[in-house]
């Protein structure tokens, strides 16, 4: 009975921990592209704002 329960609480245990793992490898990856697409957008929208300074 007791192997049993132990047995069947170990499987969850490591699910929970592989689901918490993805989770923060997927939070992770999630902000570094939302980090590099902000920088690409700042140099990108940077060097037109100071081009439409120049022209007006």
């Amino acid at each position: 009975m007791v192997k049993n329960m132990s047995l069947s609480g170990i499987p969850r245990k490591v699910k929970m921990v592989v689901i918490i793992q993805v989770l923060n490898l997927t939070v992770y990856q999630i902000k570094n592209t939302f980090m590099s697409v902000h920088v690409f957008l700042n140099n990108q929208v940077r060097p037109i704002y100071q081009f439409r300074k120049y022209i007006s």
